[in-house]
């Protein structure tokens, strides 16, 4: 998936927001964990592909995640819980406490079984 994120204010970073990182987390929006977060550079597109195997059991479940072409992720770890169904949710999550005007563009979505079927179809 490719991604392009638009800040609408230049002091979003205060909040945390503007598009200005990127993370990966667990559970309702992430209240089970943070487990990887990066600067996120706006105004320019980015590349992020997951490997998901979802599991209730944190020895069995995993995730892998390349942003940009590098693995920046690889953990075994709980990736569903037993009430939950099995999905991923991107975009733009923050507080609503805090009003911002932001945009996010996804393109080029691939679902494939390997690496290698996603990297074939760049």
């Amino acid at each position: 998936m490719n991604i392009l994120a638009i800040g609408a204010h230049p002091d979003d970073v205060e909040f945390g927001c503007g598009g200005t990182l990127i993370k990966y987390g667990t559970g309702n929006l992430g209240r089970n964990g943070t487990h990887w977060e990066a600067d996120f550079i706006i105004g320019k597109w980015h590349q992020l592909a997951m490997h998901i195997h979802w599991s209730e059991d944190k020895d069995e479940g995993n995730t892998r995640l390349w942003f940009d072409g590098v693995l920046v992720l690889d953990k075994k770890l709980k990736t569903k819980g037993p009430e939950s169904i099995y999905f991923c949710q991107p975009g733009i999550h923050r507080s609503p406490h805090h009003p911002s005007v932001d945009t996010i563009y996804f393109d080029n979505f691939i679902l494939a079984d390997t690496l290698e079927e996603v990297l074939k179809a760049r």
